[in-house]
Formats: structure tokens, C-alpha cells, sequence
């Protein structure tokens, strides 16, 4: 018998990149994000937050299984780490690729600027 909430496991699924959701849902568990948390697939797709509810379930060292989803982004991976448009348009266009490449975008374009940003403080510029 579990006899508290420190001995359960929270299993979530089909997250599809709706990181702010994910976020509420979390803070709504008994340990809020110190919860033992397992995600049972397709943490990325269709939402405008697939890098960023990746990023949480690393950074938080959550466990996570691969879904379709993520087994899909694997499949394009050398196109995806490129930047190119994907020819699987069933994917890419109707099932979240696109929002997910886009996702990984903005993140890269924003730890860009964070680096230069950081450059530019540790020189004694102000830009």
C-alpha cells in the first residue's frame, strides 16, 4: 500500500509539445515538479513547445519512452539537424513535424543570441 505521494509514479502521455499545459499539469501533481514523473511517448508534435517540454523532461531527469512521434523525428534526423524541409509531407505538414522544427528553431536562434549576449557582457558591452 503506497502511503504517501512520494512513492507514486505519474505516467503522462501525448504531451505533442503543448509545453505550457504540461507546465499547469505539473504543478497541479502533490510534489509539483519534484514528482516522479514517466512519459509514455509523443512528448513533440503539433504544439509550438516541443523543444522546450523535451528540454524540462532532461533537465528535471524524467523518464520517457520514444513514441511514434519522436520515432518519426528520428527517422529525418540528418534533414532535421540541417534545417531542410522534410519529403514525408504526411508527417511534416499534418502531424506536427513543421511545428516542431520550428520549435528547435527559435530555441537555436535563442541560445544564439544568449551567447552573443554573454560575449558581448564578459567584453564590457552592453549590446
Amino acid at each position: 500500500m503506497l502511503d504517501d505521494y512520494g512513492d507514486q509514479i505519474y505516467l503522462i502521455g501525448d504531451v505533442h509539445g503543448c509545453y505550457k499545459t504540461l507546465c499547469a499539469l505539473i504543478d497541479r501533481l502533490p510534489r509539483g515538479a519534484d514528482s516522479k514523473i514517466c512519459f509514455v511517448g509523443d512528448l513533440i508534435d503539433r504544439g509550438e513547445g516541443s523543444f522546450e517540454v523535451v528540454q524540462l523532461a532532461m533537465q528535471r531527469g524524467y523518464a520517457a519512452v520514444m513514441g511514434n512521434h519522436e520515432y518519426r523525428l528520428l527517422q529525418h534526423k540528418d534533414v532535421f539537424l540541417r534545417g531542410e524541409t522534410l519529403s514525408d509531407p504526411r508527417w511534416f505538414f499534418l502531424n506536427g513535424g513543421a511545428q516542431t522544427f520550428a520549435s528547435y528553431a527559435k530555441a537555436s536562434r535563442a541560445q544564439k543570441l544568449a551567447q552573443r549576449h554573454r560575449r558581448n557582457w564578459q567584453d564590457g558591452q552592453a549590446q
